[in-house]
């Protein structure tokens, strides 16, 4: 079946494909989009994270963190982290903190921002170890929480010694 979107998106779905469970086939119905044309996402511009106290959230992101602070108003401030902005969201409708989408960023030295944050007294949930050994690199992790209680990462992608 053929079904067709606006001017800009074709979708085509299937259905009835095989499924291999225990000791038999079972048919099942699967729908599938399969777009053509569309969506052309060219990376992330802003991400949103809630905050309780928007001043304790600001000094965090701001002097433990040390990103760029773009510009605040009434219950939010704005942060650049490597050209995406960081939006931190206080009052009716910013969500729950400490439930928010896990934010992950990148650094060249993970041992190193381990160290610092240690120095600051941030709350470290598991320090650096490795999650993933790939042919080339080692993929690096250090989890800690926020000031409002929000789980954020730090990754570091190793790249392995030809000795190795």
């Amino acid at each position: 079946m053929t079904q067709q979107g606006d001017a800009t998106t074709s979708v085509k779905i299937h259905q009835n494909e095989n499924y291999m469970a225990g000791a038999g086939a079972v048919k099942v119905h699967l729908a599938r989009k399969i777009t053509t044309m569309g969506m052309q996402l060219t990376g992330i511009l802003q991400i949103a994270i809630p905050a309780a106290e928007i001043a304790r959230a600001t000094a965090f992101y701001r002097d433990v963190l040390e990103l760029r602070f773009l510009m605040d108003g009434p219950n939010m401030a704005f942060f650049d982290c490597g050209g995406v902005r960081l939006y931190l969201a206080s009052g009716e409708g910013a969500g729950q903190p400490g439930a928010s989408t896990y934010i992950y960023f990148r650094t060249a030295n993970i041992e190193q921002q381990f160290a610092t944050l240690q120095q600051r007294n941030v709350k470290i949930v598991r320090p650096p170890h490795i999650i993933a050994a790939l042919p080339n690199q080692d993929l690096w992790l250090l989890w800690f929480r926020d000031s409002e209680g929000n789980l954020l990462g730090i990754m570091e992608e190793r790249k392995k010694s030809s000795s190795q």
